[in-house]
Order: C-alpha cells, then structure tokens, then sequence
C-alpha cells in the first residue's frame, strides 16, 4: 500500500477484484494538483494483474483534437474492430482517423467505444486508467462515459483522475468519488524524512504540515531545504506554491535552456522528435535537452518527453513572456508536417496569431471542416470559433460563428449555440445569414422543447427571405411547423400550416421531397390528404434509394408518422421500425429516439402495450441522455398514457409527473391538453365517470379539424356522458366533431358513439368494428366490440352480447389491460356466463420498460448479441436483465417468454359471427 493511502488503495483493489468477478465499475478520485492522484492510478495499473490495461492522460493543449485521447486510449486494442458490426467499426475508424470520416450522430461513436470495450472484455477483465480526465478533448471523454455508463455488469473497471478547481465534465451516475484529501501529519512527516534522508528537526514537522497540509508534492517540493517566500499562513493555493517552486527551479536554467523547457511546454504531442525539430527552428541547440532533463524538470524514454508534473509545464509556460509562447508555438507549427498533423498545426499557429489573419482563420476552417467530418462537433465548434476570432472581415466573421454555433448545437452544447447565433446576427447584414441563424434556432427550440413564441418569429422570417431565397423560406416555414404542433390552441397549427404550403408551393421554388417531410403533415392539416399522399408517397419512394444519412432516417420516421395519419397504420409501423433498425446499425441516437416516438403512438393504436411502454421507455431515456427535453416528455406521456389504458393509475400519474416537469407549460398537441386527455381515459377505464368527463371536458378541443392525427378524446367525452346517463350532452359533442371527420379511424370511432345513442344499435357498431378491424386498431375494436355487448345484454339479446363479450375480453387480455378486461368479464357475468379465476402468475407489468425492452427483443428471437447491439448495452448487461426478467415472470426459458410476450392483436377465433338482423 502506498504511504498514507491504505483506504484509498483498499477502495481500488476492491474495484479490480470486483472487474475480475464480472461486476465492472467507474471510480473517479478527484483531488487538488500533486495531491497523488496519477500515483493512485500508477497503483491500480500495477495491481491490474491478468487485465488488459487501457490507459490515456488529458493534456490540456490537446483538447482540441478531436478523439486524440481515445486513440491513445484504444491503440492497443485496436485489432479488436474486426470482431464489431461493420458500422461500428467503420464509424470507430473514421473517427479515429483511421480512415475516411463519415459525419454521424455524436452518440455513435459512444455506441462503437461501447462495442469494443465490450469485446474486448470478453476475452479478459479491463482497466480503463485516465488521468487528468479534466483536459481530455470532449469527444474522447463522451464516448468514453457514454461506454462506461452501460458497462456495469462487465468485467470493466474504470479508473479516472480529475483536478480540483477544473469545472468537472464527468458524468459520475453509476460511479463513487474517491475526495483526496492531504496526508496525516505523520505520513507527512514520514514522506519528508524519506524524501531528505534525514529526521525533522523539533517544529519541523508541524511547520511542514501546516504549509502544505499533507500535499505528498507540495511535501516533496516545498520541504526544508527550498526557500518559502511567502508568509507562513498566507491563504495561497498548494498548486499557486508549486508552480511558484517550479518556476524558481526553471529560471535557473541557462536562456537556451528555459527557450527549449519553453518550448516543451508548448507542445501538445509529447514526441521528441517535434520537440527537436521546433528548437532547431528558433536556433537552439541539441545539449538544451540534456540541460533540461539533468534539472529534474522532465523525464525523456521511448522517443517522448513528460514533465515531472502538469503543473512544471504550467509554471513554465505561466512564466514566460507572451512573445516566448508565440514564438514557441509558431516554431512548433513550423515543424509540423502532413495532412495527420493539420489540426495541431493550425492551433499552434493560431496560438501565435495576435492580430485577424484570414490565412490563419482558413487553416482553422479547414480543422474544423475535417473534424466534422470525424463527428468530434465539440472539437469542430471550438476551432469554427477559434477561427472566427481571428476573421479581418466581419461577413466571414458572422459565417464561421454560424458554423460554430451549428457545431455546438450537434456537439449537445445549445447555450453556447444560441450565444454563437446572437454574435454572428449582431455582426452580419446578410439576411441569408439570418434566415440560417433563425433556422438553427427554430431547431433547437424544437429538440429543446421551448417553442413558446417560436414558430411566429420563423414564420415571419420566412415570410421576409421569401423574395431572396423561396427555398429557405420554405424551409423555415417547416421549422416552424414543427414548433406550432405544440401550440395550445388549434388556430396556430393551422394558420402556420397554410403559410408553409404557400411558400413551398411558390413557382419560384423546386424543392426536393427529402427536404420537405413537413409538407405532407401541412397538407393533412389543411384537409388536403389526396394531395398528402402523393407527396408522402413521393418522399417514400425517394428515401428507398436513400444512402442511409441521418437525414433520411429522419425523414423515414416522417413518412412513417405520415402513414401513421393517413390511417395506414401496419405500413406505418413496418417504416418506423426500419427507421429504427437502420439508426440503431448507425449508433444514431437522436434518429433512435425520434424513431421510438413514432413507434410508442403507433404500437398503443395497434393495441401492443408492451412493446409501447419499450419503445416510450427509451424515448425517454435517449431524450433525457442526447438533451432533448421535448422528446424526454413525449417518452414519459407515452408511459403514461400506457398505464392509463391499463388501469394503472399510479404509474399513469408517476409517469405524467415526470413528463410534466421536462418542460413548462401543458402537454399540448394540436390544441390539445394531452394531459387532461390522458387522465380522461385512465378515469373511464376505470369506471370514475364524473372524474373522465371533467378531465375531457377540460382537454378536448372539438372545433379541431380531425383529418389529421389519433385522438379518441371527443369520442371518449361522448361515452363518458351516456354512462353517466347524460346523453343529450353526447349528440351534443358529436354534432360539433362529425363535420370535421375526415379520416377512417374518426369514422369507426363516431360510429361506436352512434351505437351508444341511436335505437338500431347494431349497424352503427358494426360498421365501426368494421372499421378499426381493417384498419388494424384492435385496442379500440376491443372497446367497440364491449360497447356493443353491453348494449346487447340490456336490449335481453344475450347470446350474441356473451360473443362480442368473449371476444373484445379476449383482446383486453392479450393487451394486458386489467382494468377493460374486468369490465368485460363483469358484463359477461351479468350476461350469464361462468368464468374461472384468473391465476395469479407473473405478468409483464411487473417488468421496468429497460427489461422489457431487452425481454421483447429476446422474445422476438433475437440472440443476446443482437440485442446489446440494438440497445447500445454489453451482452454482460442484457444477460443480468434477462435473469431479471426470468426472475419476475417465474419462468426458465426462451420459449416461455415469447409464450408471455406474444405480439397483442386480433385472433380469428375470437371474433364472432355477425349477428343476426332484427
């Protein structure tokens, strides 16, 4: 154990122990400089016995190289992307610039350093060692924590150091914090007396202790022999004394000798060779390396240097006059040669650039151009930014801080992009680039879920560029579409709406239908779904021959969704789950969580519950992990609108707690209070009728034109008032909502209401029995096929009541909703029918949507593999959720839980002949 540091190194010992069993870990020991946190992970990699040890350091002019870090990290295993699915692998090598760089979701790379670590764990337990894991670039240290994060039931220990004082990027969910403190007075003194070869004399000890409050370098550096200049109790940092301590010790060094430590400090590689190659440039000679290294200030091996401690390079660069540093790196830029070597090239240039120089500001583009293409956006933004400052001109200025702030919103960094947007419009006087700035903000507002306003101040962009650019009018005219869906009132969707198709239907504009899926949800909003079908149709056989960009699976969820409106809904499912199986390949996780989305609205119409709550489940959670508040809450309404048709009335409540506090305001969709509509149904289901009709009458809008969208609200208002024995206030409701039917689902749904009131019941039930039987809604066949049965049993004609009973009964059962099935199983009691107790096994509802996700996925016959790889886990992580789910449906194999999970839907046995006429 080291001095002082038994509890600490107990605390690593029991991770690697814990790695070696299967039981991975993240322990993150932060502390202040020279405090031994590099000497703690320096003690883990030696205990790391029978491990594969992955280690990386930050070093903080290297941040902004994008993946720079992960590389370092990886080498050594990189032999293992042969084993990934090509995607992954091919999205791992572009970004490690290993070969040609594909632009992709930022996650992607997280989901391939996920696979790798994985694979690599197979074949023996891991150590991922970072240190100084506050300097590594942003796009190493996401896709490391996005890969940690989903390793816990691997054998992978993760072990990362971080100063204090740093404003800390660690995600620690999942991790322990290790605080490292000072030593103990006696191990201090213990360290010193070592250190010296010689004991304290009396008051030496405490004097020691007290000045440097057990710091093991500040012990180390600051003891009896070096002179303090400071006053005894002055309030200065430990990392203030030792950078002082270390610039005393540089300054004694001839000027060759300090210009060439200067230059050290200057680089970002570490390699000798630069190192040499940028003091030939300014002229020093060869024997300053060895007057440097003879000082104890660095350490030279292997062809690279490292200095004593980041807080030398520190202290040395500090020192320096601004002139030395730009003469530093302007040589280090000099030196440096190759197209690898471009991105350092230019900073260090940069760094040695006072005054606006467009030669400097292109070179800087072009970095950033390229790292783009790598994904690493964070890195993109900073060096689009850099540039920007260094722009003569203030139109190129505004561009650059344009493409900075488009960076920084797909590197997940939106304050910065509005900020970034703010600049550059201040600055520019192209209303182009204004239109662009608006754009870029109408998106973030849009993912972000702040559309409060938003969609007005794009329309009236659009409305302004539209003589200049009719394309980019269109264009903005779609974005605010997109953020007028949310509006709480009906007139505003509408109104944006008809806008958008103006625009888009300019004679001076030649859109492409892959850059307008907004316009087939416009036109269904305006009733024109002839002239909708044709364009979503268009845009399907388009996305076919698509290459497979994220832009078009965001647009296949579109068209998916479109489907979705025009009553087609298998197709619609079919396109959204391809959207979600080409976007999972991907690693796109945006695409993902929009994919899922679509996919929660779509299972709940076809009655599959449980793969709704799947799929609403990691809506929410890719909403909550990629920052996009508005689909985090579409995850947690979809969740609860599941629990409301099932009858769960506190997970129905939990879930809309959590959706409610994403974002201010109401759930609104077109009009709607989503909110006050969900607790309607939870209510009816659960026969609280007073309760269903307040909370409708409070979310229903029935001047809304229903061509557009699947909302059984005004319906449900309507059977709530017949049940509750008020139905002149139902032909009430459904004379304000019958005109403004216009699609198949509306027409079924009206016909159940008319079943309800009129006396000849029975062809209106049929008809919309009929109707959601061949549309493949067999949630809302079940209810018709239930109104209809009690209507049967109370007109005395109770045979064919039982048939309808049984049947919608036994939809309620595969669907899993308790609280329909208990009304269906009380009418066919009244209706003279014995039926046997239910047994009381484990059920889905038992299972968390993270464990029913992976159970569907198996279920459906999937291997362990292909579901770690559908679900951005390890096959370790889906193994421990598998004995989960066993655990909870009491059950031992595969075949059991495809038996449990079997796909809710219409069974012809259970449907019924028509009745006879009367």
């Amino acid at each position: 154990m080291l001095l002082g540091r038994h509890d600490e190194c107990a605390r690593i010992v029991e991770l690697l122990d814990a790695a070696r069993l299967g039981d991975g870990g993240l322990l993150v020991i932060r502390g202040e400089a020279g405090a031994g946190k590099s000497t703690l992970l320096a003690f883990a990699r030696e205990r790391a016995d029978g491990m594969q040890v992955l280690r990386a350091g930050g070093i903080a002019a290297e941040s902004e190289i994008a993946f720079a870090g992960l590389l370092e990290l990886l080498r050594p295993v990189l032999g293992y992307l042969e084993a990934l699915p090509e995607a992954r692998a091919e999205a791992l090598r572009g970004a490690l610039g290993l070969a040609p760089g594909v632009e992709r979701d930022r996650f992607a790379i997280g989901a391939a350093t996920l696979s790798l670590l994985a694979a690599v764990a197979e074949d023996s337990p891991v150590l991922v060692a970072v240190d100084d894991a506050q300097w590594l670039d942003t796009a190493s240290l996401e896709a490391l924590l996005f890969a940690v994060h989903r390793l816990a039931s691997d054998p992978v220990a993760v072990i990362l150091t971080e100063r204090d004082g740093e404003s800390s990027r660690l995600d620690t969910t999942g991790g322990a914090v290790l605080a490292l403190g000072g030593l103990d007075q006696q191990s201090t003194t213990q360290l010193a007396e070592s250190a010296t070869g010689s004991m304290l004399a009396p008051g030496q000890a405490d004097r020691l202790y007290r000045l440097t409050g057990g710091n093991p370098l500040a012990v180390l550096e600051l003891d009896n022999h070096d002179a303090v200049v400071e006053p005894l109790d002055a309030p200065i940092p430990i990392s203030a004394r030792l950078e002082a301590a270390f610039a005393r010790r540089a300054s004694q060094l001839t000027a060759a000798g300090r210009a060439f430590l200067l230059v050290v400090a200057a680089d970002d590689s570490g390699e000798t060779a630069t190192v040499r190659n940028a003091a030939a440039c300014l002229g020093l000679a060869d024997g300053s390396l060895e007057e440097v290294e003879a000082a104890g200030l660095i350490r030279v091996g292997d062809g690279r240097i490292e200095f004593r401690h980041p807080l030398v390079r520190s202290a040395v660069y500090q020192s320096a006059a601004a002139r030395e540093r730009r003469a530093a790196h302007r040589a280090i830029a000099d030196s440096l040669r190759g197209n690898w070597q471009a991105a350092r090239s230019a900073w260090h240039r940069a760094a040695a650039t006072v005054e606006p120089d467009e030669a400097v500001a292109a070179e800087l583009e072009a970095v950033a151009h390229e790292a783009r293409s790598r994904t690493g956006y964070a890195a993109a933004a900073r060096t689009h930014e850099r540039a920007a400052s260094l722009t003569p001109d203030d139109e190129s200025r505004a561009r650059r801080e344009l493409a900075a702030a488009d960076a920084s919103w797909l590197a997940g960094r939106w304050r910065r992009a509005i900020e970034l947007l703010d600049a550059a419009e201040e600055r520019s006087a192209d209303p182009l680039l204004r239109a662009d700035a608006q754009m870029l903000r109408g998106r973030i507002a849009f993912f972000r879920g702040e559309m409060d306003g938003t969609h007005a101040l794009l329309l009236d962009e659009a409305v302004r560029v539209a003589p200049l650019d009719g394309r980019r009018a269109a264009m903005l005219a779609g974005v605010a579409l997109d953020c007028a869906f949310c509006a709480t009132d009906h007139d505003t969707p509408l109104a944006t709406a008809a806008v958008a198709v103006r625009l888009a239907r300019s004679e001076a504009v030649a859109l492409d239908a892959r850059e307008t899926p907004w316009l087939g949800a416009a036109l269904l909003l305006l009733g024109e779904q002839a002239e909708a079908r044709r364009f979503v149709e268009r845009l399907r056989a388009e996305l076919d021959t698509a290459t497979g960009t994220e832009d078009d699976l965001y647009n296949l969820v579109a068209v998916a969704t479109a489907y979705g409106w025009l009553c087609e809904f298998q197709l619609a499912r079919d396109l959204a789950t391809l959207a979600l199986a080409r976007a999972r390949e991907q690693g796109a996780l945006s695409v993902v969580a929009y994919a899922c989305e679509a996919l929660s609205g779509l299972h709940m119409a076809a009655g599959d519950l449980d793969a709704a709550v799947a799929a609403a489940g990691e809506t929410q959670t890719i909403g909550r992990e990629t920052g996009q508040a508005n689909v985090e809450r579409s995850g947690g309404w979809y969740l609860s609108d599941a629990a409301s048709i099932r009858g769960e009335r506190e997970e129905c409540l939990f879930y809309l707690a959590q959706a409610e506090a994403c974002l201010p305001g109401p759930i609104s969709w077109l009009g709607w209070n989503s909110s006050a509509c969900l607790l309607g149904r939870l209510h009816l289901g659960l026969g609280e009728l007073e309760a269903a009709s307040t909370a409708l009458e409070a979310g229903v809008d029935l001047d809304f034109p229903h061509s557009f969208g699947v909302c059984t609200a005004p319906f449900e208002l309507a059977e709530a008032y017949v049940r509750l024995g008020r139905p002149a206030a139902a032909p009430e409701t459904l004379e304000r909502v019958a005109p403004r039917v216009q699609q198949a689902w509306g027409f079924a749904a009206l016909a159940r209401c008319r079943g309800l009131l009129d006396e000849q019941f029975d062809a209106p039930f049929l008809e919309s029995i009929d109707g959601f039987s061949s549309l493949s809604i067999p949630w809302e066949e079940a209810r018709s096929r239930l109104c209809y049965g009690e209507r049967l049993r109370r007109a005395g004609r109770r045979v064919e009541a039982r048939e309808q009973l049984r049947a919608g009964l036994a939809s309620f059962e595969r669907m899993r909703a308790p609280a329909w099935s208990e009304r269906a199983r009380d009418e066919l009691r009244a209706a003279g029918e014995t039926l046997p107790v239910r047994p009381q096994a484990g059920t889905a509802e038992a299972l968390t949507p993270q464990e029913l996700r992976v159970a569907l996925a198996v279920a459906a016959g999937a291997s362990n593999r292909d579901v770690a790889a559908q679900l951005f886990l390890s096959v370790k992580t889906i193994e421990a959720h598998l004995h989960r789910v066993y655990r909870k449906l009491e059950i031992e194999s595969r075949d059991q839980l495809a038996r449990i999970l079997a796909p809710a839907g219409p069974d012809p046995a259970d449907t019924p002949a028509p009745p006879s006429s009367r």
